[in-house]
């Protein structure tokens, strides 16, 4: 219908903002941007274009220029959660995990009811190392709109990234009852499914993935798990080579890779491995926590330690580094700081035993 309103009235700032909107929610990132841009050139103050146009500049990889839009709303309508939740995104994007979660929870404290604010501010708490708190707000989101896969599924993640497997398969089953075509959601449901130890149901998970996404590599790297939890490690290898030649610079196909090499205590290759998804993620704390634990493995003690450091830098609250640099330090027979470590840990989440 915005169409028709064009054509009757070309300068319709509101029917612009309508298209730019339909058009992102089509993934039509350009053309949004597009329009966005035309509608905030005839109305320079207009709040929600400059949201329209923010969104989509950031999808279209023009980050700094999304930054300066949430700044100019943020003056124009300081109260506006859409604006300090999309704003909260976009750091994130750029691995500015701290002030996005500054952003975010500026939202959320405008709006508590904002889903997507909710959404964004856990992910941020769950890039720094975060559990409970951001398992908390996802599933507030859900339970505000039970059809909120979005949220159902990054619970999902969360729960596996803890090992919370049985959990975890109810949040991917809801994501799934809720969006049956996201071949990511079919992903953490075979992960949850291969470790709690349903290897065929994995192995379909898996494939349904795939073929609802067959040039994405991520779903060949949950398929390849599923292969060398059966002990098939050629299969898997090959599977991950797959996924390699789709996507050469996926840091996850490097570190799976890594992964695999370590499991054969090839530590040498493992850390090649880990490298390269370093070098093309090297803000990602969970890659320098892998790195150091190889580097523990291969009895290189003062390295791991500095590259713990490093990774703590990145995420001062991440538990799983805590814990390994408390590892590390015993390894050195450093007992008196590795129980600070251990305490500092147990500060952020009272199940790590002491």
């Amino acid at each position: 219908c915005f169409d028709y309103v064009l054509q009757a009235n070309p300068e319709a700032v509101g029917a612009m903002n309508n298209k730019s909107y339909v058009l992102f929610r089509m993934e039509n990132f350009p053309e949004a941007e597009k329009w966005a841009q035309k509608a905030l050139d005839l109305s320079p103050n207009n709040v929600d274009s400059m949201i329209n146009l923010g969104i989509a500049t950031a999808q279209n990889d023009k980050k700094e220029e999304a930054l300066e839009l949430w700044e100019r709303a943020s003056v124009l309508d300081p109260d506006n959660s859409k604006i300090w939740s999309n704003w909260g995104n976009t750091l994130r994007d750029m691995n500015r995990i701290i002030d996005s979660e500054e952003k975010c929870r500026r939202a959320c404290e405008l709006d508590p009811h904002d889903i997507n604010a909710m959404n964004n501010l856990a992910n941020a708490l769950r890039d720094q190392g975060g559990v409970e708190e951001p398992l908390e707000l996802y599933q507030k989101s859900t339970d505000l709109l039970p059809e909120n896969h979005i949220g159902h599924f990054n619970r999902a993640l969360l729960l596996i990234d803890q090992e919370r497997f049985n959990e975890a398969l109810v949040s991917a089953r809801y994501a799934i009852a809720f969006e049956k075509n996201n071949s990511s959601y079919y992903s953490a449901l075979s992960v949850a499914l291969r470790e709690t130890d349903d290897i065929f149901g994995a192995q379909v998970a898996a494939g349904r993935a795939i073929k609802l996404d067959p040039d994405n590599p991520e779903p060949y790297i949950d398929m390849a798990d599923v292969l060398l939890k059966s002990d098939r490690h050629d299969d898997g290898l090959a599977v991950l080579e797959k996924a390699k030649q789709l996507n050469p610079d996926s840091d996850r196909v490097h570190m799976k890779l890594s992964m695999v090499q370590d499991l054969l205590s090839e530590y040498e290759q493992a850390l090649e491995s880990i490298d390269a998804a370093l070098a093309l993620s090297p803000a990602s704390p969970v890659l320098w926590v892998q790195k150091a634990m190889l580097l523990l493995k291969s009895s290189r003690s003062e390295e791991a330690i500095e590259t713990i450091d490093y990774a703590l830098t990145l995420a001062p609250r991440f538990v799983k580094a805590l814990c390994l640099k408390a590892e590390i330090l015993i390894s050195t027979n450093n007992n008196d700081e590795a129980k600070d470590v251990i305490a500092q840990a147990r500060a952020i989440d009272d199940t790590v035993p002491g």
